[in-house]
């Protein structure tokens, strides 16, 4: 797709996005609760098959995470295309005609899989998949011997148990009891892809939301502060209030930055600069958080004011797809291995 064709696609959904998704009321949804209704006019303009239809061009995609984070939207377009997505495509699978697949990436020793006759077994627990009671499909991530390697498994297949992170978005745990499927089903992914480099790329993708959603609460808190007043004139003109403002747009600025150099890295450099741009991205949702709270005073506290549908997933997708500490402590592993001849290349590069 040209530049031309993203710009139009892009403000597409902006339009689409104002129309639809209201904070008013959007406070009042329940928990569990996505936007059906979105999702299904985004799979109409095909916006949510973007990753398989257009590889090589993952900047509409990426800024498509933003649009949806900035608008509070709960859709999965992360887990079904970001991911589940791209990796039928890495993996040479046929992406089905579905409503909505998410992707799940367990932790070591949550799933296991075994060759079984003509097909294949799993068993095992995978915690907290994004939206795995609406999905149709579960495109899981699985580790056999030195091979990386995907299945699909069918959601009417399969117990869940109900669950919720913090922003009262669905996180659903899977149970996998000797579920046989078929040879079809699996297919290994291509050396270059592994399970950290799958993370990183989740990682990356949920920094954009982040970015989006630090954009949201910014815009909140600016107009707040330009319309309610105190002592006779309004917060904008305070100075306290006017660096809260500075520092929060900072962060976000940083936070752009390193997200846009991270779109444009290479399969060598991606789990790298994601590591780098979680990090970042964390540290920065907590000061954005927290500002554009105090910016609001008491009122930012309450439920009934849009401001915490944007912090409340902020705190959630810290910790999701890897937290700053593990992102931490991965990147120092990786440096201390290049040795010390490329630590400077690779800080400064």
């Amino acid at each position: 797709m040209s530049d031309c064709g993203d710009t139009l696609a892009e403000e597409t959904l902006r339009r689409l996005l104002m129309s639809e998704v209201s904070l008013g009321a959007a406070v009042n949804r329940p928990p569990g609760f996505w936007d059906e209704n979105v999702w299904g006019k985004m799979s109409d303009l095909g916006m949510t098959s973007i990753a398989a239809e257009y590889e090589g061009g993952p900047s509409l995609l990426t800024n498509v995470l933003r649009e949806l984070g900035r608008s509070a939207v709960v859709v999965p377009c992360l887990e079904h295309d970001f991911i589940g997505g791209w990796l039928l495509s890495q993996a040479g699978l046929q992406s089905r005609s579905s409503r909505l697949r998410t992707a799940a990436l367990p932790e070591t020793g949550e799933m296991s899989i075994r060759r079984e006759r003509d097909g294949w077994v799993l068993d095992g627990k995978i915690k907290r998949v994004p939206f795995a009671r609406y999905a149709d499909e579960i495109v899981a991530l699985a580790i056999l011997g030195q091979d990386t390697w995907i299945v699909r498994i069918p959601t009417e297949r399969l117990r869940l148990e109900a669950g919720l992170n913090l922003a009262g978005e669905p996180r659903d745990d899977i149970i996998l009891d000797a579920l046989a499927v078929d040879a079809a089903a699996v297919a290994a992914l291509p050396p270059p892809v592994t399970a950290t480099s799958i993370k990183a790329r989740a990682a990356l993708g949920r920094c954009f939301q982040m970015l989006g959603a630090m954009e949201g609460a910014m815009d909140l808190a600016r107009r707040y502060a330009g319309t309610r007043s105190q002592f006779g004139r309004p917060l904008a003109q305070f100075q306290s209030i006017q660096n809260y403002l500075a520092e929060v747009a900072g962060e976000i600025c940083a936070v752009g930055a390193l997200v846009a150099l991270a779109v444009q890295a290479g399969d060598a450099e991606i789990i790298d600069i994601a590591a780098a741009a979680k990090i970042r991205t964390g540290q920065a949702a907590r000061i954005v958080a927290q500002r554009c709270h105090q910016i609001h005073g008491a009122i930012g506290l309450t439920h009934e004011y849009g401001l915490q549908l944007f912090t409340r997933r902020l705190w959630s997708w810290r910790e999701e797809f890897g937290s700053e500490a593990y992102w931490a402590d991965q990147l120092g592993d990786r440096l201390v291995a290049s040795g010390a001849e490329r630590l400077w290349e690779t800080i400064a590069v």
